[in-house]
């Protein structure tokens, strides 16, 4: 096969998306949800979160960004904000985000990353479906 072959997707994305690589949040999204089918709920919720972060920070500049301020949105941006206080400002710009998103799964994520624990296949799905709709309300995946 050839090296710089990239796969069925791979071209489908380059032709479809002019890119070769899908945004960051959705290839970590793609990788919780392979996590979820290899039956990893653990890496699911890590990699969910991750996409979470990641949709939280390009909403919050966004939304900075519409007020006509690239500085104050760089500064915001430039933060290393832990995802509690992301969440935080997200919601005192006005940015909805998903009620399942509340201090149970918060929780739930702080024990998966900080102590190790391993949520329930259950828990995981039920995160990276509400993280996935928010995903999709802010930064949609273009599709053919």
């Amino acid at each position: 096969m050839d090296p710089g072959y990239t796969g069925h997707m791979g071209g489908i994305r380059a032709a479809v998306f002019g890119w070769d690589e899908l945004p960051l949040n959705w290839q970590l999204l793609g990788d919780g949800l392979r996590a979820l089918r290899a039956g990893q709920p653990r890496r699911a919720v890590v990699e969910s979160f991750t996409a979470l972060e990641v949709t939280v920070r390009q909403a919050i500049r966004s939304r900075v960004e519409q007020c006509g301020d690239q500085a104050v949105a760089d500064i915001i941006i430039a933060q290393r904000n832990t995802l509690g206080p992301l969440l935080n400002i997200a919601r005192k710009l006005g940015i909805p985000l998903p009620d399942d998103l509340t201090s149970p799964f918060v929780e739930l994520r702080n024990s998966v990353v900080h102590r190790g624990d391993v949520p329930s296949p259950g828990d995981a799905l039920t995160i990276w479906q509400a993280i996935h709709s928010f995903a999709q309300q802010q930064s949609p995946l273009p599709l053919p």
